[in-house]
């Protein structure tokens, strides 16, 4: 939700839990080099559209290897913090370049340790016009465009321990005085400024390893300090740093403020705030350490191509795929905007989008080791509706696969039938029904191909029967009816580039239209789009054969539950589904891990859409190296778990703790 949309104080407010800083534009001054590097750097692991940093010295070699890493995403303006007029103009010119600025990290500090007696006048008008007034002209600049932009922005400070208590080792009474002046500044900026739902805090960093603290570890009795520092016996890493600065910056903090996070590593000081705020900050800061991503998560690909003969901006070689998600960073280079952002779109936020590929991580896997694995792979086939196949994966229906490659979903069709795995062409397929049963393979587990072809309902239930019939005479061995699509949903990536739904009707989709259909074709038909224990009972009542778990890849509605909470939903209220009729399912799927926990909840098969498509972009070869990338991980990761059968994975080799809390239970409503 942009902070110009938000609801008055009084209505009902939008929350954002999870930490991440994706499609936000983050400015951290002195970010050159050190702590503000640091934070620049951990900013943009977790999703930030953009980093500027603010700096008076030119960019040094550090933050041209970060500029590297993060190419066209790490900026540097240079201007000096302590002269009002310079950070306005600088953050203006962000603005101008990026559109907007919805965080600001005044981190631009300078430090000097000696005795008070010692100072002369010059520097300590040098801390404080770095440090304090420096960070007030920054605070101020960055909340005028805030107010005029009608966005709610976050202003993190960096403070220091310094303003808590001195070091009696290394005194700086003016360092610790302007520090301990930000951290009030904090606290009144954040009171004056909440009217506006700007929030203001600060983060309050221990001895860090930095060029400014290079004579730390060289003191001659530095071992001995560490024998009785009461915490962790090190300096702190700039990266340690980094959770604190983006869990204040991210909207996972949007009713934080007013408060300061001291990262030091120092065990049992008494800090002027409420021991609550210490924890839930630090258990934030900690969870950098679970990157969250827009599109995929970073294992090193696009670091491994910078060490090739790679051109940017163009399609890697397939060889050098390793990884589902490696498809959709290639296709990205591939597609023009309009073709990626049409396989790419969620709904509304894509809040669900993202949802669908981080709730995994709320199911741990309970290993079972001693077992013998070594015949595992001799169990992967599988069964739906009777008719069987080399691995429990299919490629879901998604449509416009010409975007890929012109073959479009001959590709697919193909692929499939040589893995004999299960597809499912989509009735808005680039190909028509009659094109794509051409692409058919003979030679498979159950002789020639079996294919089941989804279809959606519109107000000409003729067109519909029509759609069937061409299926059923094209050899198709079910249908599968989407429910979930009753008209167009609210896509903005898509739309922006006018490439909204394939479907761009409205259709009543009732149970009296699934009696029709039945009485239209022997053929079964699987629901598509089950999202509870009660669609999925009342199916079996209605005496579906089998349905189909799925939220659509997070396309048609905001903030629904992924697969995995579906299922257990169903596992915890009616786990007789599960036996009754066969269960599919699909949506935010990228690894064989996440095929291992649905089988475990008693899901049969589970499918992928997008990831296909990204593969298609490489042909038939890509579609088919998807495949079996899938089919090892699922092998490779049942056999760590000590599946000795994955017919046999059972409930007892997850741990559903965390996920839980997510999902609807009928005996504790």
């Amino acid at each position: 939700m942009s902070s110009s949309d938000a609801p008055a104080a009084t209505g009902a407010v939008q929350v954002q839990p999870i930490l991440t800083l994706k499609g936000k534009v983050i400015a951290v001054t002195g970010g050159n080099r050190g702590i503000g590097l640091g934070v620049a750097e951990c900013c943009l692991l977790n999703g930030a559209d953009k980093v500027y940093s603010i700096d008076l010295a030119a960019p040094g070699e550090e933050f041209e290897a970060a500029s590297k890493q993060f190419p066209g995403r790490l900026f540097n303006v240079q201007a000096n913090v302590t002269e009002e007029e310079s950070i306005t103009a600088a953050i203006d010119k962000i603005v101008g370049e990026a559109g907007a600025i919805h965080g600001i990290v005044a981190n631009a500090g300078r430090t000097n340790h000696k005795a008070a007696l010692d100072f002369t006048k010059e520097e300590i008008e040098t801390l404080f016009g770095v440090n304090l007034f420096g960070a007030f002209y920054t605070a101020r600049a960055a909340a005028r465009v805030f107010i005029k932009l009608g966005i709610k922005g976050s202003v993190v400070f960096t403070a220091s321990m310094a303003s808590y208590r001195p070091n009696k080792r290394v005194p700086s009474a003016p360092y610790g005085a302007s520090k301990a002046g930000i951290r009030n500044m904090a606290h009144t900026l954040a009171m004056e400024w909440a009217k506006y739902g700007i929030r203001v805090n600060s983060v309050s960093p221990g001895l860090v390893r930095t060029a400014m603290t290079y004579w730390v570890p060289q003191q001659p009795d530095w071992e001995q300090q560490l024998k009785y520092y009461g915490g962790m016996p090190r300096l702190a890493e700039v990266q340690e740093l980094g959770g604190a600065y983006v869990y204040l910056l991210s909207d996972a903090a949007s009713y934080t403020t007013s408060i300061d996070i001291p990262v030091n590593g120092v065990i049992g000081i008494q800090f002027t705030m409420r021991s609550s705020l210490f924890i839930a900050a630090q258990f934030a800061a900690a969870a950098f350490a679970a990157e969250p991503w827009e599109n995929e998560v970073d294992t090193g690909f696009v670091t491994y191509l910078d060490g090739t003969n790679y051109t940017k901006g163009t399609q890697p070689l397939l060889k050098d795929i390793r990884a589902i998600p490696d498809f959709d960073w290639a296709a990205r280079q591939k597609l023009d905007n309009q073709k990626y952002s049409f396989y790419r779109t969620g709904t509304a936020g894509e809040f669900s989008y993202r949802h669908n590929l981080d709730v995994w991580q709320k199911v741990q896997l309970r290993s079972k080791h001693l077992s013998d694995v070594t015949k595992l792979n001799e169990t992967m086939a599988t069964t739906i509706l009777g008719y069987n196949f080399s691995a429990p994966l299919f490629i879901a229906p998604a449509a416009r696969a010409a975007y890929g490659d012109e073959a479009a979903e001959l590709n697919l069709v193909r692929a499939a039938g040589n893995e004999n795995i299960l597809y499912i062409p989509s009735m808005y397929a680039s190909k028509s029904i009659e094109e794509i049963a051409t692409g058919k393979v003979n030679n498979t587990l159950n002789g020639p191909q079996v294919i089941f072809q989804q279809i959606y309902t519109n107000g000409n239930l003729s067109v519909t029967w029509e759609n069937i019939r061409r299926a059923e005479a094209t050899g198709a061995k079910a249908i599968v009816w989407t429910i979930d699509a009753p008209g167009d949903s609210v896509r903005h990536r898509a739309a922006r580039y006018d490439t909204t739904n394939a479907n761009s009707v409205s259709s009543a989709l009732t149970w009296d239209i699934y009696d029709q259909m039945v009485n239209q074709t022997s053929l079964p038909i699987i629901l598509k789009g089950i999202t509870t224990a009660d669609e999925a009972l009342l199916a079996i009542e209605k005496g579906a054969k089998a349905i189909y778990i799925s939220n659509h890849g997070g396309r048609q509605l905001d903030h629904t539950p992924g697969p995995l909470e579906i299922a257990y939903e169903i596992y915890r209220n009616a786990p007789e589904v599960f036996q009754k009729i066969d269960v599919i399912a699909d949506s935010g799927v990228r690894y064989g891990n996440d095929v291992l926990k649905l089988l475990a909840l008693g899901v049969k098969a589970v499918g992928m859409g997008r990831p296909f498509m990204y593969a298609n972009c490489y042909g038939l070869e890509g579609v088919t190296k998807a495949i079996n990338i899938m089919k090892t991980e699922i092998v490779r990761d049942g056999a760590q778990m000590g599946a000795t059968n994955l017919h046999n994975i059972s409930m007892s080799f997850l741990n559903t703790r965390q996920l839980e809390q997510n999902v609807y239970l009928f005996d504790k409503q």
